[in-house]
């Protein structure tokens, strides 16, 4: 059964990565759903909690476009969208990827994410809102498709509210095949590709506008 298609604006869907259980083809029979997650995951190592010298910055709500928030995995054939048959992600698309950005500085020696409830702590707050979390079929439907992360990135100081920080950050993967279990994958090193690059860029600006 291949992705069920359906216009764009029609549409409330979801993203993809690493995958939890067996591989599943993209054209699968009537089977239950495969579960599968992405981004890196938290790891036994050093507790930095209590490091001297981290920067608190406040983690705003991640915001995802309605289409790629929830478990569903979003594919884009030119202007067409479809979620892949019997694929899900273990958890809503937008929770999983807040949970891979926390994971990411947990072990950074310079910036201490923080809840909003704890706001107080921080002049700084990280924004994130997701512009694009699906794989594009740009080579046709029958082709490897491409993981397609783009995230709008916004350091803000407070009280005055100031954005010190901007920035547009992308990454594609191409899969290795056309099937679920090469899908997840791409999508994996296509998050991984904007973490690595969007922690740096926060460690720097907290550096120069903790405080101030």
């Amino acid at each position: 059964m291949s992705p069920s298609k359906t216009p764009l604006t029609a549409l409330v869907l979801t993203g993809a990565a690493v995958m939890l259980s067996a591989c599943v083809s993209l054209f699968p029979k009537a089977e239950p759903a495969q579960l599968y997650r992405f981004g890196p995951q938290a790891e036994a190592g050093a507790d930095l909690s209590t490091a001297p010298g981290r920067v608190n910055v406040t983690l705003a709500q991640i915001e995802f476009t309605p289409a790629s928030a929830g478990d569903r995995l979003l594919t884009m054939n030119g202007a067409e969208a479809a979620y892949i048959s019997g694929a899900r992600w273990v958890s809503p698309a937008q929770d999983l990827f807040e949970a891979s950005v926390r994971n990411a500085f947990a072990a950074s020696p310079q910036v201490r994410l923080v809840e909003p409830r704890r706001a107080m702590t921080s002049n700084l707050v990280l924004d994130l809102k997701v512009d694009n979390f699906e794989a594009r079929y740009d080579a046709g439907p029958k082709a490897a498709p491409t993981a397609v992360v783009t995230v709008h990135a916004r350091m803000i100081r407070y009280p005055d509210r100031t954005v010190v920080g901007d920035h547009m950050f992308r990454a594609t993967q191409t899969a290795g095949d056309n099937r679920v279990g090469a899908i997840v994958p791409a999508y994996d090193a296509a998050v991984g590709a904007v973490l690595k690059e969007l922690t740096p860029w926060t460690e720097q600006i907290a550096a120069k506008n903790a405080g101030r």
